[in-house]
């Protein structure tokens, strides 16, 4: 566990640093002080990632060290685990220096967590989700980055439902403040976007039905 912490805090450490060559020793760094991984968790799932649009390889994924606590379902509330994006999308603002790809990681705190790397033109995760009713939502997101007023867009196909503002949260998990968004009851598909930005990891969301 000590290695898996180590490991994060220097992932996050090369997303925050606006050198270049700096950024890279550090990776390099995390390569040398990870022990040979597996693509699949205790239970044999492949790991979730989108494959680079070049066909490059998708990351590998470490071996769960943590386990994830149940969340208890909650009427009116949908909860939703961020690696359960059902499509994704990255484009690199330096292509030639790196590849457009959304990773899945494992939590130093248990689960999972997406990241959204950094210097990517535009990058967004799809969901379905099942509404109960229709009316409108708080919507709750659990975050972290190393950098700080980022902004994260809630799209329903065209039509932009919020934003969400990103102040920092000094590479901690953080839940931010809630924003409303108006569902129609059914199966409805959510995208989460991130312009370009400096690298933020989620956690998970949740949707609360306001009365």
């Amino acid at each position: 566990m000590a290695e898996f912490s180590l490991v994060e805090h220097l992932r996050w450490l090369a997303s925050a640093l606006p050198d270049k060559e700096r950024a890279g020793a550090i990776r390099a760094l995390v390569e040398s002080v990870r022990k040979p991984v597996n693509t699949t968790d205790p239970l044999g799932v492949p790991a979730k990632s989108m494959d680079p649009p070049d066909g490059g390889s998708p990351p590998v994924q470490a071996r769960a060290t943590v386990p994830e606590e149940p969340f208890q379902t909650v009427p009116g509330v949908i909860h939703v685990e961020a690696e359960t994006f059902t499509n994704s999308f990255a484009e690199a603002a330096y292509p030639a220096e790196q590849k457009g790809c959304v990773f899945v990681y494992d939590c130093f705190t248990g689960g999972k967590q997406l990241n959204f790397q950094k210097n990517m033109k535009l990058t967004w995760v799809d969901y379905a989700i099942e509404v109960p009713e229709t009316g409108s939502y708080a919507m709750e997101i659990m975050v972290a980055t190393a950098n700080r007023d980022q902004i994260l867009d809630v799209n329903s196909g065209p039509e932009k439902l919020a934003t969400i503002q990103i102040p920092g949260t000094i590479g901690l998990w953080q839940q931010m403040p809630p924003v409303d968004i108006k569902l129609n009851q059914g199966t409805q598909t959510l995208r989460i976007s991130a312009p370009l930005q400096r690298g933020v990891a989620i956690r998970w969301f949740e949707l609360k039905l306001k009365k």
